[in-house]
This record gives C-alpha cells, structure tokens and sequence, in this order.
C-alpha cells in the first residue's frame, strides 16, 4: 500500500470516525476487526481508528476522579503523558496538610492546578494547609468555616481566588503568600492583591486589637475583617473608597470607627451585629448605606451621616436597642422599610433647620414614628469640640 494512499485512507477514516458517538466507533473497529471491509482499506482504518479510539478514551478521561488517601482529585486535561486536575478533601481531614504538586494514577502523571470550589468546607480538624507551585485557582468558599486552621500558604503561581474562601475560619491567624507572587501580597498575615488596593482577608483570629488599613487600600473586600473578634479600633486610610458587604460583620469588640470622606459606599451588613459600636460618623461623599448596615449593634447610641446619603437600604439601623440619635446633613434620603425596627421609641432622626424635604417628609411614615427634630450642624460641632 502507498504512503499517499495510506496517509488518505487514514483522513478518510478519521473523518467518518469523528462523526460518531464512542459506542458507534467501538462498533466500527469491531467490524473492521471482522474482516468485514476491504483489505487493502482494513490496514490504514485500524491504524486511524486504534489512533482516535486512544483518543476519545482520553477525552473519556477528564472529569472523572480518583482517591489518593485524604485527598480526592478530578481530571482537568489529559494527553499521553501527562494531564492536570483539581483537589478537594476526601473525608474527614485534621492536622496539618500539604498538598501535593503532583500526583500519579496509572501511568500519567498529573499537576495540581486548582483548589474546586468548596474544597475543604467545613474541614474543622484541619490546622494549616500549604498550597503548591502550579496551583492558578483557588474556587469559592475552599476553606469556608474550617474553625480550626490557623495558617495558610499559597504559591508564586496563584492567579485567581473565588469568593469568601477564608469565611468562619475563626482561627486563622496567618496567610502567606510567595514573594514572587504576581497576583496576592501579604503583609502580617493579611491578604492583599499584588498592588494593596484591595483588603481581601483579615485572619479573624489575629490577636491584635488595633490596626491600621493602609493608605493604599480603596477597596475593602466582601467580609474581608468579619468576625474579627479581637479588634477594638481600626484606622481608615483616606484612599478607601468602598466598604463591602458583611465587611466588618461580628466585629463584636469594635468600639468605635469614622468613615473618612473618601467611601462613596457602605455595603449591605457591613457592620451588622458589631455589638460594642457606639458612635459612628460617616463621611460626607457617602451615597449609599447599604441594608442592614448597622444591624444589632446594640451599643450605638449616636450616628452622624454627611452630606450626599440620597439612599438607606432596608433595616439599616434596625434592633440597635440603645441608638436615640441620628444627624443627617442634607436632604432626607430615599430609605427603605423599617430601617429603624426595633429601635426606642425615643430615637429621633435631626436634620437641617428649615430644610424643605424634611419639613415635607416628616409628616407621616417612619421618620416621624420616631420623632424628627431640626437642628444646627454648626453646633453640635462646636459641642463635639468641647
């Protein structure tokens, strides 16, 4: 047989093979295998079908997974030599893990490349894990409330890291990462993108009660300091300009935090339940409190909100039992229901003397189920100064 007929032959074949499903090619090869076809075609078919078969039994490959004693992986890619797959627990997990950078099953090897969502959810024996070289991808919620880890490690090759992966990890007291790292920094056991314009993680079990976000950081990411149980005071830089969800949530030895004119936003819950809050006073380029923004912080007796608050979500100053008094600065903001449910009947919203939407407003609905009075913002800052 001639190599050009052969080399046809061959494409031939691959063309009609790819058309069909796996269990219509296995028939095929049956067939040809039978005798059943010409012989000078048989030949070049077996070689092209033998040669495709080896490849849809790889493609047959990737999403199955295997066990490798605590640990569980599911392929990613597969060749002939080798492949990648992610990682996630195998069971009940304690002490301290290192996760493998590579692994074998059969003869192919494997890189471990991704941490699957959910990974080790919920992993309270685990202690500290270290992630390997060649892991790009950490999904969400990998370590979500394992109440036992203390340390975490992560390599030069993390690229992306899903949502709340450190949430209710109570005792994490550190995360590092690889110098060379392109995308995360960290700076004293806090997690930070590559530029520290973005807090990502806090450990909730660092025993400090005082800290200072740096000045470089606009952003403070969804739960980035919640349950940050040992926290007193925190400093805001003046760069910061978004305080997200849930972001100091259960903050419960909080005592006190001014929002610097520089936030545009507070997310939703993003103080809820910081029960040892008693004074807040949010800067004047604030837009939106987002709902529950302050939920159950039983301890806040006075709030003070700048200028530009056109919009408070729903139950935002709800169930904060000993909250009387809240300033506004400008024009009565669009607010939700009940955004002070289960608050004194003494609570009384102030706002500026003779200012129009307020005289309008105060007729009826919430504001005046808690009583509205006007007042001089010039003077409670000269009392303040006392």
């Amino acid at each position: 047989m001639s190599t050009p007929f052969f080399s046809s032959a061959v494409l031939h074949f691959c063309g009609i093979f790819g058309k069909l499903t796996t269990v219509d090619s296995v028939k095929l090869l049956k067939l040809l295998m039978m005798n059943r076809l010409n012989y000078k075609w048989t030949g070049a078919f077996l070689l092209a079908g033998a040669l495709l078969f080896s490849a849809l039994q790889a493609q047959a490959a990737v999403g199955e997974s295997f066990k490798l004693g605590v640990l569980q992986y599911t392929i990613l890619t597969e060749n002939e030599t080798g492949g990648t797959v992610s990682v996630e627990r195998n069971g009940q997990l304690s002490g301290d893990i290192k996760i493998p950078k590579v692994v074998k099953k059969g003869a192919i090897k494997y890189n471990v490349t991704e941490l699957r969502p959910f990974a080790f959810f919920e992993a309270g024996g685990l202690t500290s894990v270290t992630v390997p070289e060649g892991v790009t991808t950490i999904g969400e919620r990998a370590f979500y409330s394992c109440k036992g880890l203390t340390k975490v490690t992560l390599p030069a090759t993390l690229t992306k890291m899903g949502d709340s992966v450190f949430y209710k990890c109570l005792a994490l007291k550190e995360i590092s990462v690889a110098p060379e790292c392109k995308a995360f920094h960290s700076e004293a056991g806090v997690l930070f993108d590559k530029e520290m314009t973005l807090l990502i993680v806090y450990p909730p079990g660092k025993e400090d009660e005082e800290y200072r976000i740096p000045d470089t950081v606009k952003v403070i990411s969804d739960r980035a300091l919640s349950d940050c149980r040992n926290l007193v005071n925190v400093h805001v830089g003046n760069n910061l300009n978004k305080v997200g969800e849930s972001a100091f949530e259960h903050c419960n030895k909080l005592a006190n935090i001014e929002i610097p004119d520089g936030i545009t936003e507070i997310g939703h819950r993003a103080f809820s339940y910081c029960e040892s809050l008693k004074n807040v006073k949010i800067g004047n380029n604030v837009t939106k409190i987002g709902a529950s923004a302050f939920k159950g912080c039983k301890s806040l007796v006075s709030v003070t909100i700048g200028n530009s608050v056109t919009e408070i979500g729903y139950f935002a100053f709800s169930w904060c039992s000993n909250l009387t008094h809240v300033y506004y600065n400008w024009d009565v903001p669009e607010a939700e229901y009940d955004i002070y449910a289960g608050d004194p009947e003494t609570l009384i919203s102030y706002y500026p003397e003779e200012n129009d939407t307020w005289e309008a407003a105060t007729v009826g609905d919430q504001w005046q189920d808690r009583g509205a009075a006007s007042w001089d913002p010039k003077d409670k800052e000269k009392k303040d100064s006392e």
